[in-house]
This record gives structure tokens, sequence and C-alpha cells, in this order.
């Protein structure tokens, strides 16, 4: 941080589900989405944009993608 440089680590905790011709999204292995229970990869961007645009006070170091319906 000294040096201007934002390293921060962003694990996955989800199945990734791509759209499919039908609008229902799917992973390869884990079959489809239920519930949500699927990272979809536009809202994955859209959180790396927002941790790249984050101001420099607040940088954040660690965000951990993981859908709302896993019980931890």
């Amino acid at each position: 941080m000294p040096q201007g440089i934002h390293v921060a680590n962003v694990p996955i905790d989800a199945a990734i589900g791509w759209t499919q011709e039908d609008g229902t999204r799917a992973h390869r292995l884990a079959g489809a989405t239920v519930d949500d229970d699927m990272a979809n990869p536009t809202h994955i961007a859209e959180t790396y944009l927002q941790l790249h645009r984050q101001h420099r006070p607040t940088w954040a170091f660690e965000i951990v993608l993981r859908p709302f319906v896993e019980k931890w």
C-alpha cells in the first residue's frame, strides 16, 4: 500500500453458472442453478470492478464471494 499498489484476495466459493439460451444458468458439473446457488459471471466482474474503483482510504484486503443460500 505505501507504493500505491492495491493487493486483494478474492476467493470465489461457488459454482459459476453461465446463462443458457433459455435464460437459466448452469454449471457444466453442478447442473442447473436452484435458488441462486451459483455465482453469475457478470456479478463477479462487477465486484472486481468495484474493488478496482475503491477509494484509497477504504481499500479492502479481502472480499469473499459465495451464494447467500450457503449455510456457514
